[in-house]
C-alpha cells in the first residue's frame, strides 16, 4: 500500500524494538519517508514520531520485514466519498472502512467497527482507501483487541518536535490538557488537537497534519480498542493500488524518491493523461526531464516533483520510466573514456587533472546531492561525478538496517556542510594537490597556503567535494587565509552544488568579520542559492543578528524571496526574532507589501504567527498594510480571529485603526471567524469593540449559528471574564458549555434568534435542549424591550407595561372581558376605574398621583403630559393639533400607540417591515414572517403576492426617503417636504386624514385645517388650567349621541364619521375572532401563553407566532 506522511500508526507483528513506543497501543505518527540514496532513512522504511516524543525509523517492507501496522489515515486526507457509516451516520467516511459481507450495503467507519457496533459473528471487508481492492478480516466474536493509548482527549501534553508556535504554551516545558480531536477542514480527519493551557489559552495543534506533530504527552490518555490482526502492515503490497505498466510487459512500482522521466511523445502524453491527472500545455516542457516521484495518489497515478523548479505534474504510470538510480555505498566503475568524461562533467562538479588517476577504476559512493551527482571515494580520495560517468556494479547483498534513536536531526543543509568540512580537515591529500590547498585553508594555514598558491595560482578556484578554499576557510572564519586567497584570481561568486557562495558559508559559521570582509572585496550580497535564499535570509534563519546587522548596513537587498516567496521579514516573524525585526522593518528600500506564494504581506505572515511585537511595529511603520486584503479577501485582522490572537487583534484596531466588519470572499467578517473557532476571548474583545453581532456570511450564517454548529472547538474554560459570567449567572440545572454562553453573551450585544440561514434553519433551531432555548428566548426577549424603551425615550414616548400590554391583549378576545372606553381629566388626582361592563374610552396622564389601571377588560391609552381638553371641535375634516399620534386610534381598531412602529416594524417579530404585500400595498410584516400572512394585517385583503422592499423614495420628488404614514391607510408614500401636497393617497385613492411623521408624532396639514376653518368657527375652550378643569366627554364607542341639553354644535356626528367608528369595531369584532395567520377561519386552537389561531394554522407552529414561546400544548376550543 502507499505510505503517507500524517498516518497514525501502531508496532506491527515483527516489532522488535523494546519500548520506543512506549508500550504496546502507544501511537505513533509518520513524519518522514525513506527514499534511495539516504544513509539515514534507506527506501522502505520510515520515520515516525511517537506521542511519548521519541522520534526514528521502521522497516516498512525493507528486507521483507514490516515494523508497523497502520492505525489510522484519516489524517492524511483519505475519505471515502459519498459512502454513510451505518453506526455513527457519518458521512463520508474518513478513514478506512469496513463493509460488511453478510449484510447488503452496510459499512462502518474505524470508531464503529473497534467499538464493536454490528454483528461480531459478520465478516467485513477492509478497504483503506477508496480505490482499494479490499481484503477480508475474520469474525471478530472472541478476536483478541488491545487498548489505544497516546494523544488522545484527557493527556497531558506539552510542546514537541515540530513546535512552531512562539509561547502559545506559556513557554517552553509549561502543560496543557487535550480537550478533543478533529479534522483540519477538509484537507484531513482526526489530524489536530484542541489544547487548553495553563494561561486558559486554548487553540489547535497538528498532531498528523501533513506530517507534522507539534506535541508531546507528560501523561497519555486511554481510548478505545482495536482488533490488531485486522489492521493492515503499513507498506506491505496487497490490496491497494496494483500499478501496471500500460503494455504487456512487466509490472512497475514506483517508491517515493525513484528518479523518473516521460518517456513518450507530446500527443500520446495527452492522450493518456485523460482520467489520470488530465493535461496541461506547460506539461509538455517536462517531457525528457528528469524528476523525483513525490507520492503515489491513491489511483495508482504518480506525482513527480522537479527539483530547483518546485513543479508538480501528476502522470499516468505508463508515461514514466525510471532512470538508473544509486544508493549511498553502491559500487561503481568510472568510464576510461577522458574525452567523454571531461564532456559530462561539466556543470556536475567540473573537471580536475586529479581526475585522470581515476578513470576506469572502482569507487564507492559517499552521498548522493539533491541535483543527482554522486560523491564518490576511488582510491581514498573524493570526486563529485556526473552519473553518466559511472557503471554500477551489481552488489551480492545489502547491509542491515540499524534502528537508530536519532531524534531531532540538524537541518539537512548545514548537517551536510559540517559533514563535508570534516571530511575535508581528516583528508589526507599528495603534497601537491588541488585537495591540500583545500585542506589546508580549511585548517588555517596560512603559511601553506600562501606557497601553494604561489606555486599554483590557477588552483584558487579549485573543488573538493564541491567546495573552493575561499568557501571553507569563510565558514571556518580564517581572515589571514582569505586575504591571501584574494591576492589571486579568486572568483567571490563561485558557487557549490547548492548554490551557496563564499558569503553564504562566511553566514553559515557566523563569522560577520567575514562578511564585512568578503563585501568590502566586492562579493554579490545578492546571490541566491538554488532555494532562492540570499545571504541574508540564511542570516536570518539562523538568528545571527550580527551578520544581518552588517549586510543591512551594506544596503543589500532586504526584498529577495526564496522559493516559498518569503522574504528575510517574513523568516524572522516566524522565529521571533525582535532584534532582527527592528533592523528589517526599518531596512534601506524595504517594501513591506510583498506577498510570498500564499499571498502573505508580513502583516499578514505576523498576525497568523500571533506575532505582537512585529504587528506593533508594522502598524506603525506602514499602517496602509491594515486593511490590505488576500486573494482570498482574508485581511490581518480575520487571520488574527482565526486563529485566536486576541493581543494581535487589539493591536489592529486600536493602533490600526482596522476595519472591524471587513469581509473575505466568502462575506466572513473577524467576529464570525472568532465564533466558528471558539476564541471566546477575541469573541469579547470584537463585541465590544463594537462588531455587527448580526451580520452573515455568504452561506447566511451568523456568528450564533457558528457558535451553535461547532460547540465542539469551544474550551471549557478560558480567559474571557464576560463570557465566563454567563456561566454563573445562568440559573441552575443547566448545563451550559462555553459556546452556549458565547452564545448568551451575543443575544446580548444584538444577536438575532430568529434570523434564518440559507437552509431556513435559525439560531433556536439549532438548541436541543429546552430549557436553554427557553433560557435565550428570555434573554432576547429582555433586550428587545430594553431596545424599544431606549427608542421610545430618544423619541419621547412611552410604552405600556407589561401588566397593561396583558390586560389589552384580554381586551381584544384572548381571554373573557368587556371593553370600556374613558376620558378621565389628565390632572385629577382622585380619578378612579370605572365599573365592569361599562363601554368607555380612557386616557390616562401617567404624571397623574392617583391614576389605577382599569381591571380585566379594559382597554387603555396611554400618553405623556398634555393640555387640558377643550370642548369638543366641530365636526369636519379638520385635524385638531397638539395630542401625539399615540392617543389616536388607527385604522385597525387595536389602539396602536405608535402608527409608524405598525408601518415600520413587523407584526409578528418586531424587525423591520421589508415585506410589502401585493396588490394592497402594505407593509406590515418582515419577509421571514410574510409567509404565514394570507391575507393583509392591515385591509384583510388577500395576499397574491410578496415584494422584498429595501428602501422606498417619495413617489413625488423620487430623492428623498418615503417616510410620512396616512391614516387611515397606512400607506408611506411621500417625504416630509412633500406630504402637504396630498389630500388622497396615490396608492389606495383614499382620503387622507392624518400624517404620521416617522417618530409617530401628527403633522399639521396645513391645507386641510385652512380650509375646515373657513367653515366652521371653533369657540374659544373656557376650561381652565388647573386640578379643578373638567373633561369634555367624547362619544362612546357605540356610536350613541350626546347627552340630552348639550349644544347643538357639539352634538352633531357626520355620517362618515359614524360609518369609521361601525368599520373600526366591525375589524376589531374580527381580529378577535379570526385566525390571526390565515385571517379566514375561527380560532379554535389556544396555547398555554395565551394565544390562539386555528386548527390548521396550528399544525405545523412550533412556536407561538405572536408571542415566540415554544408550544408545549395545544387546546382545542369548542364554541
Amino acid at each position: 500500500m502507499a505510505v503517507n506522511v500524517g498516518v497514525r500508526v501502531v508496532r506491527g507483528p515483527e516489532w522488535k524494538w523494546g519500548n520506543q513506543d512506549d508500550g504496546d497501543g502507544h501511537l505513533g505518527t509518520i513524519v518522514e519517508i525513506g527514499r534511495q540514496g539516504s544513509s539515514t532513512s534507506p527506501d522502505k522504511t520510515v520515520v515516525v514520531q511517537w506521542d511519548c516524543g521519541t522520534r526514528t525509523n521502521y522497516r516498512v517492507g525493507y528486507q521483507g520485514a514490516y515494523d508497523l501496522l497502520l492505525f489510522d489515515n484519516a489524517p492524511a486526507g483519505i475519505k471515502h466519498q459519498n459512502i454513510t457509516c451505518n453506526g455513527c451516520k457519518q458521512e463520508g467516511i474518513q478513514g478506512m472502512r469496513w463493509k460488511c459481507i453478510s449484510c447488503e450495503d452496510y459499512d462502518l467507519c474505524s470508531a464503529c467497527y473497534f467499538a464493536g457496533k454490528h454483528d461480531h459473528n459478520h465478516e467485513f471487508v477492509r478497504l483503506v482507501t477508496q480505490s482499494s481492492a479490499g481484503a477480508r478480516v475474520s469474525k471478530r466474536q472472541n478476536c483478541a483487541k488491545t487498548q489505544v493509548r497516546g494523544l488522545l482527549p484527557g493527556a497531558r501534553v506539552v510542546r514537541g518536535a515540530d513546535w512552531d508556535w512562539g509561547d502559545q504554551d506559556g513557554g517552553d516545558g509549561k502543560a496543557g490538557n487535550i480537550i478533543n480531536i478533529r479534522g483540519w477542514e477538509q484537507e484531513s480527519g482526526r489530524s489536530v488537537a484542541n489544547v487548553t493551557w495553563g494561561t486558559s489559552l486554548t487553540n489547535v495543534y497538528r498532531i498528523g497534519h501533513k506530517g507534522k506533530v507539534d506535541l508531546k504527552y507528560t501523561k497519555d490518555a486511554v481510548g478505545g480498542y482495536y482488533y490488531k490482526d485486522h489492521l493492515p502492515k503499513l507498506g506491505e503490497v496487497g490490496e491497494q493500488n496494483p500499478q501496471r505498466a500500460a503494455t504487456d510487459g512487466p509490472t512497475v512500482t514506483y517508491c517515493v524518491g525513484d528518479k523518473v522521466k516521460v518517456i513518450l511523445t507530446v500527443d500520446v502524453l495527452k492522450a493518456m493523461q485523460e482520467g489520470h491527472g488530465g493535461w496541461n500545455p506547460k506539461m509538455a516542457e517536462y517531457v525528457g526531464k528528469i524528476g523525483l516521484v513525490h507520492r503515489v495518489t491513491d489511483r495508482g497515478d504518480i506525482r513527480v516533483t522537479y527539483p530547483g523548479c518546485g513543479t508538480r505534474w501528476t502522470y499516468h504510470t505508463a508515461a514514466l520510466s525510471k532512470v538508473n538510480s544509486y544508493a549511498t555505498g553502491d559500487e561503481v566503475t568510472i568510464l576510461s573514456d577522458m574525452a567523454l568524461v571531461k564532456r559530462l562533467q561539466s556543470g556536475h562538479g567540473e573537471w580536475s587533472e586529479g581526475m585522470a588517476t581515476t578513470l576506469g577504476k572502482k569507487g564507492k559512493i559517499l552521498k548522493i546531492y539533491s541535483d543527482g551527482d554522486l560523491r564518490v571515494s576511488v582510491d581514498k580520495q573524493v570526486w563529485t561525478f556526473n552519473p553518466a560517468c559511472l557503471t554500477p556494479i551489481e552488489r551480492s547483498s545489502k547491509p542491515d538496517l540499524n534502528n537508530t534513536m536519532t531524534a531531532d536531526r540538524a537541518e539537512e543543509l548545514q548537517g551536510n556542510l559540517h559533514e563535508l568540512l570534516q571530511e575535508i580537515l581528516t583528508l589526507r591529500t599528495p603534497n601537491e594537490s588541488p585537495d591540500k590547498l583545500v585542506s589546508e585553508a580549511a585548517q588555517g594555514n596560512t603559511r601553506t597556503v600562501t606557497e601553494l598558491i604561489s606555486k599554483h595560482p590557477d588552483w584558487v578556484n579549485a573543488r573538493v567535494s564541491g567546495k573552493t578554499a575561499l568557501q571553507v576557510a569563510s565558514h571556518q572564519g580564517h581572515l589571514e587565509v582569505i586575504k591571501v586567497l584574494s591576492l589571486g584570481k579568486v572568483t567571490m561568486e563561485l558557487q557549490d552544488q547548492d548554490g551557496d557562495t563564499a558569503l553564504h558559508y562566511a553566514v553559515f559559521g557566523k563569522q560577520p568579520d567575514i562578511v564585512e570582509y568578503l563585501i568590502s572585496k566586492n562579493a554579490d550580497m545578492n546571490v541566491v542559492n538554488k532555494g532562492s535564499c540570499s545571504s541574508l535570509h540564511v542570516a536570518v534563519n539562523k538568528g545571527f543578528v550580527d551578520c544581518v546587522r552588517v549586510l543591512l548596513r551594506h544596503r543589500c537587498n532586504a526584498n529577495l524571496q526564496d522559493l516559498y516567496g518569503d522574504t528575510a521579514l517574513h523568516d524572522a516573524i516566524a522565529k521571533d526574532n525582535r532584534d532582527i525585526i527592528d533592523l528589517l522593518v526599518e531596512a534601506h528600500g524595504a517594501d513591506l507589501s510583498l506577498k510570498n506564494r500564499r499571498g502573505f504581506n508580513v502583516l499578514h505572515h505576523a498576525a497568523l504567527k500571533g506575532n505582537k511585537y512585529a504587528t506593533e511595529k508594522l502598524v506603525t511603520k506602514a499602517r496602509q498594510l491594515v486593511n490590505l486584503k488576500k486573494d482570498d479577501g482574508y485581511a490581518a485582522l480575520h487571520l488574527a480571529a482565526l486563529n485566536g490572537h486576541r493581543d494581535v487583534a487589539e493591536t489592529l484596531l486600536v493602533q490600526g485603526h482596522g476595519d472591524l466588519n471587513v469581509r473575505n470572499n466568502r462575506r466572513q467578517t473577524p467576529l464570525i471567524l472568532a465564533a466558528g473557532q471558539g476564541h471566546t476571548h477575541v469573541i469579547e474583545l470584537m463585541v465590544t469593540k463594537g462588531a455587527e453581532v448580526s451580520a452573515e456570511d455568504e452561506d447566511g450564517d451568523t456568528s450564533l449559528h457558528l457558535a451553535l454548529v461547532r460547540q465542539e472547538v469551544y474550551a471549557e474554560r478560558d480567559d474571557s471574564p464576560i463570557i465566563q459570567q454567563y456561566r454563573t449567572k445562568i440559573v441552575s440545572g443547566l448545563v451550559v458549555n462555553m459556546a452556549i454562553a458565547s452564545v448568551c453573551f451575543l443575544v446580548q450585544a444584538g444577536g438575532s434568534l430568529t434570523h434564518r440561514n440559507h437552509q431556513s434553519k435559525s439560531p433556536l433551531d439549532l438548541v436541543l435542549d429546552i430549557k436553554i432555548k427557553n433560557y435565550l428566548l428570555q434573554l432576547y426577549e429582555q433586550r428587545r424591550q430594553k431596545q424599544r424603551q431606549d427608542k421610545d425615550a430618544k423619541h419621547g414616548r412611552r410604552r405600556r407595561s407589561a401588566s397593561q400590554e396583558r390586560l389589552l391583549a384580554s381586551s381584544r378576545g384572548d381571554t373573557p372581558g368587556t371593553s370600556t372606553s374613558q376620558n378621565v381629566n389628565p390632572m385629577s388626582s382622585g380619578a378612579s376605574p370605572p365599573p365592569s361592563g361599562t363601554s368607555t374610552s380612557q386616557n390616562v396622564n401617567p404624571m397623574s398621583s392617583g391614576a389605577s389601571p382599569p381591571p380585566s377588560g379594559t382597554s387603555q391609552n396611554v400618553r405623556g403630559p398634555s393640555t387640558p381638553a377643550g370642548p369638543p371641535a366641530p365636526a369636519g375634516p379638520s385635524t385638531p393639533a397638539g395630542p401625539p399620534a399615540s392617543s389616536v386610534e388607527g385604522p385597525s381598531g387595536d389602539s396602536p400607540a405608535n402608527l409608524e412602529a405598525m408601518m415600520s416594524d413587523c407584526r409578528m417579530c418586531q424587525k423591520p417591515a421589508n415585506c410589502q404585500f401585493k396588490p394592497c400595498g402594505h407593509q406590515v410584516a418582515c419577509m421571514d414572517c410574510a409567509v404565514l400572512f394570507q391575507k393583509c394585517f392591515s385591509c384583510k385583503a388577500e395576499v397574491k403576492d410578496r415584494v422584498r422592499v429595501e428602501e422606498k423614495k417619495c413617489a413625488i420628488c423620487s430623492t428623498n426617503k418615503a417616510e410620512v404614514t396616512f391614516s387611515p391607510c397606512g400607506h408611506k408614500n411621500v417625504c416630509r417636504g412633500c406630504c402637504n401636497k396630498e389630500k388622497s393617497c396615490r396608492a389606495c385613492q383614499q382620503p387622507v386624514r392624518e400624517m404620521l411623521d416617522k417618530a409617530g408624532h401628527r403633522i399639521s396639514m396645513s391645507s386641510q385645517s385652512g380650509s375646515s376653518s373657513s367653515q366652521h368657527h371653533q369657540r374659544p375652550s373656557s376650561s381652565k388650567q388647573g386640578s379643578g378643569a373638567k373633561a369634555a366627554q367624547a362619544p362612546s364607542s357605540s356610536g350613541s349621541l350626546t347627552p340630552r341639553g348639550a349644544s347643538s354644535s357639539s352634538s352633531r356626528v357626520s355620517k362618515e364619521e359614524e360609518l369609521k367608528k361601525l368599520k373600526e369595531q366591525y375589524q376589531q369584532m374580527e381580529e378577535e375572532v379570526l385566525c390571526p395567520i390565515c385571517m379566514e377561519n375561527k380560532r379554535n386552537v389556544v396555547f398555554l401563553c395565551g394565544h390562539s389561531v386555528c386548527k390548521k394554522c396550528s399544525r405545523p407552529l412550533k412556536q407561538c407566532p405572536l408571542c415566540r414561546k415554544p408550544i408545549t400544548k395545544k387546546i382545542a376550543l369548542f364554541t
